[in-house]
């Protein structure tokens, strides 16, 4: 399935009750503080975006749900470099501790997600 294919069907899914966030250059971060837990970070249309905690990640969708309804679609290839870069370009993140994770790991991490396919 194409990104573009993939971002239609997840628009039509979800009914357009929730918004849905294409981003690429994406990676998933867990942070120290368990109360930010594993964000997506990744850019939107050129623009850094980090969502807010995960509740849930459909790895052969190559989505992932947040706590605030929001629906990611993990568009290309993970890019754990730009990935970091991103909390930076937030002021109220300053300080804080995070590294990133990969799909299996935070997938783990969640517990409640869909398990990668193989």
């Amino acid at each position: 399935m194409t990104d573009a294919t993939r971002l239609d069907l997840v628009r039509l899914l979800s009914g357009g009750g929730h918004a849905v966030v294409a981003v690429s250059h994406w990676g998933f971060l867990e942070f120290e503080h368990p109360e930010r837990g594993i964000n997506v970070a990744g850019s939107e249309a050129g623009y850094p975006r980090l969502s807010s905690a995960v509740v849930s990640i459909d790895a052969d969708a190559r989505t992932a749900t947040t706590a605030s309804g929001r629906v990611y679609v993990l568009v290309g290839d993970p890019d754990p470099d730009y990935a970091l870069s991103v909390p930076g370009g937030f002021s109220k993140l300053d300080g804080s501790r995070y590294r990133v994770v990969g799909i299996d790991d935070a997938v783990a991490a969640l517990g409640n997600a869909t398990e990668v396919s193989d």
